[in-house]
């Protein structure tokens, strides 16, 4: 693989600090899982939706659930011990499946 896995930072830019306040941290296989990476060559692009998005249409709907636990909230400043428990899940899994692709 190019990369394990595709972090996309979102900054407000209404914010004096102008960190990140949210990030999505999405591995390959949930990438390639869905088509969005990977052979044959997908066409087009895809959307993030933040999960506080209200959305109307079902395509938009699924995909804001499946990106739902690749999202971390940084408004607070800091993640909480389950966000960093989950992204490092997310990153452990990444390692993983590099170190597989290795062999």
């Amino acid at each position: 693989t190019d990369f394990a896995p595709l972090v996309v930072c979102l900054v407000d830019a209404e914010s004096q600090h102008r960190l990140p306040s949210y990030v999505f941290a999405i591995p390959m296989f949930a990438l390639i899982s869905r088509g969005l990476v990977g052979q044959p060559r997908p066409a087009g692009s895809f959307t993030l939706h933040l999960p506080s998005a209200i959305l109307s249409r079902p395509s938009s709907l699924h995909a804001q659930r499946w990106q739902a636990p690749f999202f971390f909230d940084l408004t607070s400043g800091k993640l909480s011990e389950g966000d960093r428990s989950r992204l490092q899940s997310i990153l452990n899994r990444c390692e993983q499946d590099a170190v597989s692709e290795e062999k």
